[in-house]
């Protein structure tokens, strides 16, 4: 991931949020990380899986439980696969 250049991790705090520094970010074509929610069960690697997850969540309904367990466990055997 780092080979592909710069890879910038920051805060939410309220200067890394300002408009013009999302705006000179954006011209240094920089990629940026979304700050992970505190929360000690987390590592960062599975914050960075659930927002994956979200993504291929998103809009998809399901009449059981099961029937949303088992997309995401074929979900995540395929992701297991291309990576």
């Amino acid at each position: 991931m780092l080979s592909g250049g710069i890879v910038l991790l920051h805060d939410n705090a309220r200067p890394h949020t300002a408009a013009a520094t999302q705006e000179l970010l954006d011209q240094f074509g920089w990629e940026i990380f979304d700050y992970p929610p505190y929360s000690p069960d987390l590592a960062p690697s599975d914050f960075h899986l659930f927002l994956k997850l979200k993504k291929f969540l998103g809009g998809e309904r399901f009449r059981s439980d099961e029937e949303l367990e088992n997309a995401v466990t074929t979900w995540l055997n395929e992701l297991a696969e291309e990576e």
